[in-house]
């Protein structure tokens, strides 16, 4: 009975060291991940509103071009790929100063303001502090804009994660199914 025990404890331990190991790995990979400084709305008169993403703003009757800010840090091997959310169409991007090709951003998600579009700023971020200009057009209604990171989707940190989750699964059925026919 304290050999079934010992070895229940020992599975057991072994489950929490691989859940911390995954725990780490996760961690690890969100410390590289650009973080969003601050964010502006640019007023008409050139001033800076501060603002919350996601950001919604009150209606809007007429078809008005909205600039926003958002202030950026950004490490050396770090994720450069953002889903940007428009509302309603996204007209350029500038990078601190450099206007982004549209084909980079070209498609249907540069006037769809549920899902928007993944951008790849790679070879526009710099290490340290960026300065993304989105120049938004309004179409009537509410306007606004966010940005999310796109960390994990589909990178190798989410395969790993996924791999790691998929052995402590099977390990813990194994584990059972061992002990569940040992015992009869």
């Amino acid at each position: 009975m304290l050999s079934k025990c010992r070895s229940w404890i020992g599975c057991i331990v072994l489950l929490l060291l691989l859940v911390f190991i995954l725990l780490f790995f996760e961690w690890a990979s969100d410390r590289d991940d650009p973080q969003i400084s601050a964010s502006y709305l640019l007023r008409d008169d050139g001033g800076r509103s501060v603002i919350t993403l996601p950001f919604s703003g009150r209606h809007s009757v007429d078809r008005t071009a909205y600039k926003y800010i958002v202030e950026l840090i950004w490490q050396k091997g770090g994720n450069t790929c953002f889903r940007v959310v428009p509302d309603d169409y996204l007209e350029s991007i500038t990078v601190n100063g450099r206007l982004m090709p549209e084909a980079l951003y070209s498609g249907p998600g540069r006037g769809d303001w549920q899902n928007g579009l993944i951008v790849d700023f790679n070879s526009y971020l710099r290490e340290g502090k960026n300065e993304l200009l989105f120049r938004i057009l309004n179409t009537g209604g509410p306007y606004g804009m966010d940005l999310k990171r796109t960390t994990g989707e589909g990178s190798s940190g989410q395969i790993f994660t996924f791999a790691l989750l998929s052995m402590s699964i099977l390990f813990l059925f194994w584990f059972l199914l061992f002990y569940g026919i040992s015992r009869r």
